[in-house]
């Protein structure tokens, strides 16, 4: 079963709906999830369609989900996806990975665990 199963119908989509489709900015449904804070969502997304949405998707500004995990300071949704592959000192078009987006937002707590578990630059 993949999320598209699992979610097309709850969006009144049609079983051939792309999951994978993005947004003029390159936001797909994972950084939507991300983003409004959907972390349940987000986590079947992740499990649920394993090698199509990955921790490296990038919006059109090269944020990673791990970027927009950090901006939005959602710690739960960190500790909820650590287990995943995720490149930690990806670099968006300005040059910050996750870190120095927690770091530039002022939050200290989303820092300590993204060095915590793995992002250490």
């Amino acid at each position: 079963m993949t999320a598209t199963t699992l979610l097309n119908p709850l969006l009144g989509l049609d079983q051939t709906a792309e999951i994978r489709f993005t947004d003029q900015n390159g936001l797909g449904a994972i950084h939507h999830a991300i983003l409004n804070r959907h972390n349940q969502l987000a986590k079947t997304l992740f499990k649920y369609e394993e090698g199509l949405i990955t921790m490296e998707l990038e919006d059109n500004s090269k944020n990673t989900s791990l970027h927009l995990i950090a901006q939005t300071g959602n710690t739960a949704l960190l500790k909820l996806v650590s287990d995943l592959q995720a490149d930690f000192c990806a670099q968006n078009y300005n040059g910050d990975t996750p870190l120095h987006i927690s770091v530039q937002n002022n939050d200290s707590n989303m820092a300590k665990l993204l060095v915590q578990v793995g992002g250490s630059d």
